[in-house]
């Protein structure tokens, strides 16, 4: 149901009503939900909560909203693929921690990775059987 307030609202600003546009919190609270969800082994949730992020960035690019997503949206969605239980998930998380490190080595102080963050990517790959990328 959030994702289709999200997208109601959306659609309505993207027809020309800008007090509709969602903001940063939005989209976080609609991929916090699919977070919650991955977290209770909701199958398919964390990648819901990746396509959200990735249609935020692209809508952001493109100059279709004005706000992008901000550090706490992209740990959320850290941690959407942290709790999902396969070595893919776990995959997603670091790829996420990876361009978190990126935005933060460019210049973008609030993107640095917190140790939490590079913990539940560890926590995911050792709930994956994944031992070796674990470790790295």
């Amino acid at each position: 149901q959030a994702d289709r307030m999200l997208n109601s609202l959306l659609e309505q600003y993207l027809e020309g009503n800008e007090d509709l546009e969602p903001n940063v919190a939005t989209w976080t609270i609609v991929i916090n939900a699919w977070r919650l969800l991955s977290k209770k082994n909701r199958r398919g949730a964390a990648d819901r909560a990746g396509r959200l992020l990735r249609r935020m960035e692209d809508l952001h690019r493109d100059g279709r909203i004005t706000t992008g997503p901000d550090a706490i949206t992209y740990v959320t969605c850290l941690n959407a693929y942290a709790s999902a239980r396969g070595g893919e998930d776990a995959g997603e998380a670091e790829k996420l921690l990876e361009e978190m490190n990126e935005f933060y080595l460019d210049g973008d102080a609030s993107m640095k990775p917190s140790a939490r963050s590079v913990r539940n990517v560890a926590d995911a790959w050792i709930r994956s059987g994944d031992m070796d990328s674990a470790e790295s």
